[in-house]
This record gives C-alpha cells, structure tokens and sequence, in this order.
C-alpha cells in the first residue's frame, strides 16, 4: 500500500517495479490506467516506470544512472529537461553494453513535463 500524504511538492517518482507504465489487458488498453499514469493524476511532475519486465540487474543500473545524472536540484533552471535527460542517459548505458537486447533497455519511459 502506498500513502501519497500531501503531493504539493511531488515532483519525480521512479517505479522500479515492473511494468508500472504498461497496460496488462487489451480491454482497457484505450483508458490509459496504469501505475504511473496514476501517479501523475496525484500530482507529481516526472514520473518514470517500465512498459513490460525487466530484468532486476538492468533495473539497479538504470536506476543509479538515472540518479547519478538528475543533479539540477528541484526548482533551478533546466530541472524539468534534467529528468528526461537523465533517463535517456540511463537507458543509452544500459544500451552500449548490449545493443541487440532491446528488451533489457527499451521499457523505460518518462511521463511529464
């Protein structure tokens, strides 16, 4: 269970759990209800989640890159495009070391502004 508390400030959320922003059922694939869509109707700017599975190790690198490289401090110039920035840096690492394997670095996406 997660409690989102006051969200007035919420600004990243980083799912590192497995496809957080994938729709499981062609059923309500047109109603755009998945976990990170939800998390950006609470409130928060930058989400980032998985379209499908990825592997745990893949996951821990993606996720220290992408921390590593989202160094603007919230509320200085250039924030927003840091997030996204700092995602495709991530991803580009994780691609490098093995490009033909689309599926390890191919789940990841920035949802926000």
């Amino acid at each position: 269970m997660l409690f989102l508390g006051s969200v007035r400030r919420a600004w990243i959320a980083y799912l590192s759990a497995c496809s957080t922003a994938g729709m499981r059922t062609s059923r309500l694939a047109d109603q755009g209800l998945y976990t990170s869509g939800a998390f950006q109707v609470a409130g928060f700017a930058h989400v980032v989640g998985s379209l499908w599975p990825v592997n745990d190790e893949v996951c821990v690198d993606v996720a220290r890159v992408f921390y590593e490289r989202r160094i603007t401090p919230q509320g200085e110039p250039g924030q927003n495009r840091r997030v996204a920035a700092a995602l495709r840096e991530a991803v580009l690492h994780i691609r490098q070391r093995d490009p033909s394997s689309w599926r390890k670095w191919g789940a990841y996406i920035h949802s926000g502004a």
